[in-house]
């Protein structure tokens, strides 16, 4: 073979080579000629979520209505040099007052004991004890606001001699309390509505609602059952009040 045929012979081999030894990456690749790898796939990341935005306002109202109970206070205190003897004539004179109450159609259930107490008495100087006093008080319900002049007199008069005052109430059956709620829901709706359209928005559901009030209690009335003693022609008069029931709610709105 002469010089010029072994050079093409040894250029083949080398070629042969070169390409044995570039198909393998092909195969290690997992890839085709001619195709590349795409590229790695970016990570996902999710923004979060804008909170909505909500209202809360404060909505109150008033409801004026006339009472329909009253509880009076009264009570007997007696004094004597001993305290059995100031126990026993207590107890006589409130069986009395009790007597007087039931005729004028006062129910036991109407009335309750909310005291009884027995104390010594001291002389001038406060150093020796000089009798006992004792006293027993009841509350009395009237549900006949009518009958409370004739009852005051009628219980003075058997031996009452003591009074905290009259309470006006309205029964259970009729406290309002339901329309004061409604009524102070509407006005925190109209409030909410206001500042929704200045924020050009809309009310959505209710997300939260409580009542951040109570109703009123209207003050007891000071009665002096002394005015009473002498009244036998005329009952002590007595006119209720009105009453003011007031109720706040706090509503939170979505807005949308």
């Amino acid at each position: 073979m002469d010089q010029r045929a072994r050079r093409s012979m040894l250029g083949g081999i080398a070629v042969g080579v070169v390409l044995a030894l570039s198909v393998p990456s092909f195969a290690a690749s997992g890839q085709s000629p001619g195709v590349s790898a795409p590229p790695p796939a970016p990570s996902s990341s999710v923004a979060p979520a804008a909170g909505g935005r909500t209202v809360s306002v404060t909505g109150t109202a008033t409801l004026r209505s006339t009472p329909d109970e009253a509880v009076v206070f009264l009570g007997v205190q007696t004094e004597s040099s001993s305290a059995e003897d100031a126990m026993r004539e207590n107890a006589a004179r409130m069986l009395s007052v009790l007597r007087a109450l039931a005729d004028l159609g006062v129910k036991d259930g109407d009335i309750s004991t909310t005291g009884v107490n027995l104390y010594p008495t001291y002389d001038s100087n406060g150093t020796s004890v000089s009798g006992y006093s004792a006293s027993n008080q009841v509350s009395v319900t009237f549900h006949d606001l009518d009958l409370i002049g004739r009852a005051i007199d009628g219980a003075v008069k058997a031996g009452a001699n003591l009074t905290n005052g009259i309470m006006f109430q309205m029964s259970p059956a009729n406290t309002g309390s339901e329309h004061a709620l409604a009524a102070a829901v509407a006005e925190a709706r109209s409030k909410a509505s206001a500042v929704a359209v200045a924020a050009d928005a809309q009310l959505g559901q209710v997300l939260t609602i409580s009542e951040a009030g109570s109703p009123s209690i209207y003050p007891p009335i000071a009665y002096d059952g002394r005015m009473a003693a002498g009244a036998e022609a005329a009952p002590t008069p007595v006119n209720p009040p009105t009453l003011e029931t007031q109720i706040s709610v706090q509503v939170t709105w979505e807005l949308i």
